[in-house]
């Protein structure tokens, strides 16, 4: 997971700081959700072409709106009902 997330970010992470929340299970998807919590300057992030799009900070009320506007990919597990609780959970804990 940490070298996806380089590949893809450019974020450098060891694999005990990833913050493991939900595991989503579909016919044709098995994935495993991560919160990471570090400070990293935007300016630093490296989107890799045809796997990321955008990079922003966002307020966990601007993230609930993107993702009921439509703005987050509907193919994300994060928009799932389930995955977008787990999710809150887990920052809750983090708080």
């Amino acid at each position: 997971m940490v070298r996806e997330l380089a590949e893809e970010t450019g974020i450098e992470a060891a694999p005990d700081e990833l913050i493991l929340f939900a595991t989503t299970k579909r016919p044709s998807y098995l994935g495993e959700e991560y919160i990471l919590r570090k400070d990293v300057a935007l300016e630093h992030v490296r989107l890799q072409p045809g796997e990321t799009c955008d990079v922003r900070w966002v307020t966990e009320e601007i993230f609930d709106q993107m993702i009921d506007s439509g703005e987050i990919a509907s193919s994300l597990s994060i928009i799932q009902p389930e995955v977008r609780a787990a999710f809150k959970e887990a920052l809750a804990k983090l708080a």
